[in-house]
């Protein structure tokens, strides 16, 4: 199966070239942006930025809710209103099948779980804008994947930033200094020693909720880079910035995301790769990430290291729910009941695992089944759907943080790229969106023969 393949002609009256190997998705790419689609695509540009910029915030009063919940709960209002974003009846029913199922199972159990409101409603309201979606033409949907790239390069920027004013002898810019403990999103390692006892902080990028956080952002920006734009200043500038961060849950996204990128590649391109990887090893080892690299990984089968409480605790402590008879491995714990469970205390709870937990393993499935439908079922190239699900999946408690959530909403489903070839883009309204009827997008016009 060609990975790669994806790749949409603009001209509906010249027929697509066979797609071949290693070609990427952004090739051939020349026509203009209808202006529609760019005030779009805009607005949820600045959205996208705001949201990766103050992923630290919360909104006081709200009991740590994250402040980027808020942009995109009002972008998805906007969509709707103006007559840009469309609902599907089927989508919006299994939604709410899916909702009121959980919603049902958790009154009608058997354990009778403490039950609160707060936590299943933020649940079900954080993932409603996954229902709305505006098709537009691959190269308006390029632009966004351009921006987020460079939301990348900014962060990797902040990395070096880091860096310098550490070996400057000053202390590395700190958020937390300047703005008040009530508008931060707490719970997070924001600042930590690249070992113990080392006098050097890991860079954060003063933006990002932790290391962890920076690393896999520029993982993510790094694995698009190779595969759709192949900019060599911007592969090596984001791998720099990458291995700068002695962040390992970003080098395990590159790693794990590697199998399919190697479908967008040349065999020149995967033969130039082997032979830097010695050179990178060695850089590795000059700058002491390969230590780094090699002691977190003794932490798998370590208790109360980062490493277990992020891989492999949470999957103990779902087999202990399951151990204790059907009922809870039907019915679940109850929403919000984790992440203490028989004295353990989760770390990092990943979204498979919370989500059978306090749901029940049988809607649990079904509601992950869904939300990867969704994730990979709109046309996104393949790559960029699973870079920002290895991040979500496996790298942190993602199931009810935003900013983990919604980079799979702006990169996969918000706005999507056509998936017939030829066809343009339409944000005709649908039956469920408000307001005016927004104009389609024209097609550009062919060029007069020579």
């Amino acid at each position: 199966m060609n990975f790669a393949s994806r790749a949409l002609p603009m001209n509906a009256s010249q027929p697509a070239a066979p797609q071949s190997r290693g070609r990427t998705w952004a090739e051939g790419i020349d026509d203009k942006i209808p202006p529609l689609e760019r005030k779009v695509v805009n607005v949820v540009s600045l959205v996208m930025i705001a949201t990766v910029l103050t992923m630290k915030f919360a909104v006081p009063g709200t009991n740590n809710i994250e402040a980027p919940f808020f942009y995109v709960m009002g972008l998805m209002a906007w969509m709707l209103v103006k007559g840009y974003g469309r609902i599907s009846l089927r989508g919006l029913f299994i939604y709410l099948l899916l909702c009121t199922l959980m919603m049902a199972w958790q009154i009608i159990s058997p354990l009778h779980p403490e039950l609160k409101p707060k936590a299943a409603f933020f649940f079900i309201t954080m993932y409603l804008p996954f229902l709305v979606r505006m098709q537009v033409s691959k190269q308006a949907y390029l632009l966004l994947l351009k921006r987020f790239q460079y939301v990348c390069m900014f962060i990797g920027a902040m990395v070096f930033v880091d860096w310098a004013t550490q070996l400057a002898g000053l202390p590395m810019p700190d958020m937390e200094q300047y703005v008040p403990k009530s508008f931060m999103f707490v719970n997070y390692n924001y600042i930590q020693p690249i070992h113990w006892g080392s006098p050097f902080m890991k860079p954060n990028a003063f933006f990002m909720l932790e290391t962890s956080h920076t690393s896999q952002l520029l993982a993510m920006g790094l694995l698009i880079e190779v595969c759709i734009f192949r900019r060599a200043f911007y592969l090596l500038f984001l791998g720099a910035a990458l291995l700068s961060t002695y962040g390992g849950t970003g080098l395990l996204l590159v790693l794990l995301g590697a199998p399919v990128a190697l479908f967008y590649m040349t065999r020149r391109t995967i033969v130039l790769g082997l032979l830097a990887a010695p050179l990178l090893f060695l850089l590795a080892v000059q700058i002491g990430l390969a230590d780094n690299v090699a002691g977190r990984t003794r932490e798998f089968d370590t208790q109360n290291t980062s490493g277990y409480s992020r891989f492999i605790e949470p999957f103990v402590v779902l087999k202990e729910i399951t151990s204790q008879g059907t009922f809870a491995a039907m019915f679940g714990t109850g929403a919000g009941n984790l992440p203490s469970v028989s004295g353990h205390e989760v770390y990092v709870v990943n979204p498979v695992t919370k989500v059978m937990a306090e749901y029940g393993i049988p809607l649990g499935f079904f509601w992950i089944i869904w939300f990867h439908a969704i994730a990979f079922g709109r046309g996104a190239p393949v790559i960029v759907a699973v870079a920002p699900l290895l991040q979500y999946n496996f790298m942190n408690g993602s199931l009810l943080v935003p900013i983990n959530t919604y980079y799979i909403l702006f990169l996969c489903t918000l706005i999507v790229p056509p998936k017939k070839s030829g066809k343009r883009a339409s944000v005709a309204r649908s039956p469920l969106t408000f307001g005016r009827r927004a104009p389609a997008p024209t097609a550009a016009p062919a060029p007069a023969p020579a």
